[in-house]
């Protein structure tokens, strides 16, 4: 019985219709029926007459995949928390617009090994029902020209990210784009190699700082240590090695007046690195250990306030 459907209500001439439309309509939905083609078109208006009698489960949803941090997945018509691998393939299919061929969905899904192709329709087939349908009638997961794809409706926080971060001279964008940071980026997904692999963590780890170093020098010509630190330390949850959020943080407490500031975020750094405390400035970066003499010299005349 398919899940959609309840063939016992199929007791009339007219519902014998509903049910056959029906039928095509979650073939279409499942995948069987490209949606480019006059048959999905037909089906489409399937889908959308039968949402309207109540006859298909869910309405329209929106979904959002976060990456920006331990993985989410939300507002799917069913939830996907307690479901791995369909997590990792919503998670894979959002950072690929284009879409993706079965093999490389597969290669991504199973890196070490070759699954049986019925594993893998089936893992599809759950994957669709799970994140529901579009406001275009078809299923959020769909196949065009033999590569599987999600709907423009099915957006990521990195997507969001991107936009913000992009708002020329628009600090309040910015500093919204890092309040999307909740971690580092993919975390908890189970095979990830292809986030490493296609240079899709990298990339989000860039772009994450550099927006944190360009909101950090705003908010510092500002006066503003506060929120220079914020940002700094916001960027960490997504990149905590990279150098240069340390030497904002030391910056951003120096504004503040905060000399045990400069001093702590010296030593988080060197717990990063080795785990010791002993000698911080023999493990960092010759131009952070500088700007920490620089900024903890006695003879440095103190930043007015």
């Amino acid at each position: 019985m398919s899940p959609v459907i309840d063939r016992r209500q199929a007791g009339s001439r007219s519902s014998r219709r509903a049910q056959i439309e029906t039928e095509a309509a979650v073939h279409d939905t499942n995948g069987g029926v490209d949606v480019e083609s006059n048959k999905g078109v037909a089906a489409r208006g399937a889908v959308a007459h039968l949402r309207d009698v109540g006859r298909l489960g869910p309405a329209v949803t929106r979904v959002t995949v976060e990456v920006l941090g331990p993985v989410q997945v939300t507002g799917s018509a069913s939830s996907l928390e307690h479901s791995p691998k369909l997590t990792e393939l919503v998670v894979y299919l959002s950072l690929h617009a284009g879409g993706a061929t079965p093999d490389a969905l597969s290669a991504a899904l199973w890196p070490d090994r070759r699954v049986p192709m019925t594993t893998f329709s089936n893992r599809l087939s759950e994957a669709r029902m799970a994140l529901g349908v579009a406001s275009d009638g078809n299923a959020h997961l769909r196949k065009r020209n033999g590569r599987y794809l999600l709907s423009p409706e099915v957006t990521t926080d990195w997507e969001r990210f991107d936009s913000l971060q992009a708002r020329q001279g628009d600090v309040s964008a910015w500093r919204h784009a890092l309040s999307l940071v909740r971690g580092r980026p993919f975390d908890g997904l189970r095979e990830a190699q292809w986030t490493v692999l296609e240079g899709v963590v990298p990339a989000m780890e860039a772009a994450v700082v550099e927006l944190a170093c360009r909101v950090g020098r705003v908010l510092l010509e500002a006066g503003d240590g506060s929120g220079a630190d914020a940002s700094a330390r916001r960027a960490i949850l997504a990149c905590p090695w990279d150098e240069r959020l340390y030497r904002l943080l030391m910056r951003a407490a120096d504004v503040s007046g905060n000399r045990s500031g400069i001093e702590a975020a010296l030593r988080q750094l060197a717990r990063v690195f080795d785990g010791e405390e002993s000698d911080p400035l023999a493990v960092v970066h010759s131009t952070t250990a500088n700007l920490y003499r620089e900024l903890t010299s006695a003879r440095r005349i103190p930043r007015a306030m």
